[in-house]
C-alpha cells in the first residue's frame, strides 16, 4: 500500500488601493500507479488562495485667516453756517469660506480566481485496489483600512467703523451716522474615504 499526501500551495495575491497584483497558480498532477492488488491508496490535497487588501489615507490641513473690515474716519471740520454738516459712514463687512475635501480610495475584487488546478491520474494498479482523493479548497479574503488626519485652523477678525470727526463747526446743525460692521469666517473639512468591496 502506498499513501500519498500532497499540499498544493497557491501564491498570495496582494491588493493595495485599487491595484491587483498578478497571481501565479500551480498546476499539479497526482499519480497513483503501480500498487498491488487489493491495496488502499489515499491522496489528500489542500489548495489555498489568499487575497489581502490594504488601504490607508492621510490628510493634513492648515488654514490661517486674517480678516479685516473698516469704515469711517471721515472729517468735516471748521465749517461756518448757516447750513448743516452731515457725515455718514457706510456699512463694512468681510466674509470668508474655506472648504477642503480629502481624496478617496476604492478597491474592488470582483471575482477571486479559484485555487490551483490539481488533477488525479490513476493507472497500472492491481485488481481490487481502492483509491481515494480528498481535495480541500480554502479561500481567504482580508481587508484593512486606516486613516490619519490633522486639521489646524487659526485666524483673526477685525472690524472697525465710525471714528468720524466734526469739529469747530458753527451756525448750523451737525449730524453723524455710523454704519454696521461685520465679519464672518467658516472652514469645512471633509475627511478622505476608503471603500473596499470583496
Amino acid at each position: 500500500m502506498r499513501l500519498y499526501k500532497l499540499f498544493s500551495g497557491v501564491a498570495a495575491a496582494s491588493l493595495v488601493a485599487s491595484m491587483l497584483a498578478p497571481v501565479a497558480f500551480a498546476y499539479t498532477t497526482i499519480t497513483i500507479s503501480g500498487n498491488g492488488s487489493n491495496s488502499t491508496n489515499r491522496v489528500d490535497t489542500t489548495e489555498v488562495s489568499t487575497v489581502t487588501v490594504g488601504q490607508s489615507s492621510s490628510l493634513v490641513v492648515g488654514v490661517s485667516l486674517d480678516l479685516s473690515a473698516s469704515s469711517g474716519e471721515n472729517e468735516a471740520n471748521n465749517n461756518t453756517g448757516p447750513g448743516s454738516v452731515s457725515v455718514t459712514t457706510g456699512n463694512s463687512s468681510v466674509t470668508s469660506a474655506v472648504s477642503v475635501a480629502g481624496g478617496s480610495n476604492a478597491a474592488t475584487v470582483a471575482a477571486v480566481p479559484p485555487p490551483g488546478n490539481v488533477t488525479l491520474l490513476i493507472s497500472g494498479n492491481g485488481t481490487g485496489t481502492t483509491n481515494k482523493w480528498v481535495d480541500t479548497k480554502i479561500l481567504t479574503k482580508t481587508a484593512s483600512q486606516g486613516f490619519a488626519g490633522v486639521v489646524g485652523v487659526s485666524g483673526t477678525k477685525t472690524c472697525k467703523t465710525g471714528k468720524n470727526k466734526t469739529n469747530n463747526n458753527t451756525n448750523g446743525t451737525v449730524t453723524q451716522s455710523t454704519g454696521v460692521c461685520s465679519t464672518s469666517a467658516t472652514t469645512t473639512v471633509t475627511a478622505p474615504t476608503n471603500t473596499t468591496n470583496l
